[in-house]
């Protein structure tokens, strides 16, 4: 909270006789009020923004962002009380958790096969547009596609998982009523949740797949054209990955988001694709531009052997530690 220093008595005679570099100070108005009321709405927002960690898995934190409060925890709670006039609170919270675990179950096979090829991870971050495993380093090429795919494989298995799960309950279903000696509601709900996941899982493997960067999809073809190039051109690795990057980035995410939000503008069903793909293409964009190598060398500079460089290099600093000849 910040404080201005004030004179005693507060007359005016006073400050003529404080020090000059307090005198433009002491005639300011406190407003004590108003200071503490910006610096504790300062400190909210901070707090509010920043995620925290909810728990550990695999040694990693589990962190949960703040704004997933009010997308999608408010949304969803508003849309079906806006629609039904009242709040399906255990149905909400069910397809909550479905879809984090889902998430998580996402972004884990990408840590896992992350530290298979020797890649730490950082964290696991839940966001309102899903869930993001941060990596400590990029993965280098071939890696990079593996990583890339664990994911969607992993959803893919959730949801045969899931539907094996359906199956079953469906097929041993009279016995199950037979046991219980009723038609208890929560068989129907467990049913429900099954059915949740199938959806839910084959949905985050589709839309992973998308050859949109940073999606999985755009990842993998990025790994895979960047071995492309390394095996069919002379380049260097940062400047293979940044070529790979850019073509990813200028020739399939920007035709593909363009018509995922056409698609949205005629389907109002998929608005969120109005929100989702142009994050999609900035995050796109900013990975284009990080890549891009810092000082560009000429290719003739590459073509030349190390031995060479490291010979010109010697024998240029052993002319400069010579001693010079003085002028009589």
């Amino acid at each position: 909270m910040p404080s201005y220093p004030l004179l005693p008595g507060n007359r005016s005679h006073r400050l003529l006789d404080a020090p000059e570099s307090l005198q433009f100070r002491a005639t300011r108005p406190p407003h004590k009020l108003w200071g503490w009321l910006g610096g504790s709405c300062r400190r909210v927002t901070r707090r509010l923004l920043r995620p925290f960690t909810i728990c550990r898995l695999a040694g990693l934190p589990v962190q949960f962002h703040s704004t997933c409060l009010i997308y999608p925890v408010g949304f969803f709670f508003w849309d079906d009380w806006s629609k039904h006039h009242h709040v399906s609170f255990w149905w909400i919270c069910a397809l909550l958790v479905v879809m984090w675990l889902s998430l998580l179950v996402h972004e884990f096979a990408h840590v896992l096969a992350a530290r298979c090829f020797g890649i730490g991870t950082d964290r696991v971050l839940l966001f309102p547009l899903g869930a993001v495993a941060l990596l400590e380093e990029l993965p280098p090429m071939a890696p990079e596609f593996w990583i890339a795919l664990a994911g969607p494989l992993a959803s893919v298995i959730l949801t045969g998982i899931c539907y094996l799960g359906l199956k079953l309950m469906h097929h041993w279903m009279h016995w199950l009523y037979l046991f219980f000696a009723s038609h208890h509601p929560w068989l129907h709900d467990a049913l429900s949740v099954l059915r949740l996941g199938c959806v839910l899982n084959i949905l985050i493997a589709f839309f992973n797949v998308l050859p949109c960067f940073p999606l999985d999809g755009g990842r993998m073809l990025r790994g895979l054209l960047a071995m492309a190039l390394a095996r069919f051109t002379k380049r260097s690795r940062s400047s293979t990955i940044y070529l790979a990057t850019w073509i990813v980035v200028r020739f399939l995410s920007w035709p593909v988001a363009i018509g995922m939000v056409v698609l949205a503008i005629y389907l109002t069903d998929f608005w969120l694709n109005l929100i989702i793909f142009p994050v999609l293409l900035m995050a796109g964009e900013i990975e284009c531009s990080e890549r891009r190598p810092r000082t560009s060398v000429p290719a003739w500079i590459d073509s030349i052997p190390e031995e060479n460089i490291a010979a010109f290099l010697a024998s240029f600093h052993a002319r400069s530690s010579a001693p010079r000849m003085q002028d009589q």
